[in-house]
Parts: C-alpha cells; sequence; structure tokens
C-alpha cells in the first residue's frame, strides 16, 4: 500500500491544507458548483477524522 507519513502533526495539516486549496481553485477553474466542492471537502474531513480514531 502507497501512503503518507507524517511524524510532525503541523506538516500533516499544511498538506491537507495545501491540498484541498489546489481542490477549490480547480473547482473554481471547472465551474464547478460550490455545494459540489463542500460536499467533497465534508467527505474528506471525515475520512481524514476517521483515520485518528
Amino acid at each position: 500500500m502507497i501512503g503518507w507519513q507524517f511524524d510532525d502533526h503541523e506538516e500533516l495539516f499544511r498538506q491537507i491544507n495545501l491540498l484541498l486549496s489546489y481542490m477549490n481553485g480547480l473547482h473554481d477553474q471547472l465551474g464547478l458548483p460550490a455545494a459540489m466542492n463542500e460536499r467533497i471537502s465534508q467527505e474528506i474531513a471525515q475520512r481524514i477524522e476517521s483515520s485518528f480514531e
């Protein structure tokens, strides 16, 4: 399995924010509905949260 490992939680959160920023830019560039972007962002946040449980 391929994945990332972070020893520093701050670096993890910086990377998550960077990836979400890119996703937001892509949604804007493609003219996709904001509701779709929000739904995807919420799903990502839920998956990240569940990985810490």
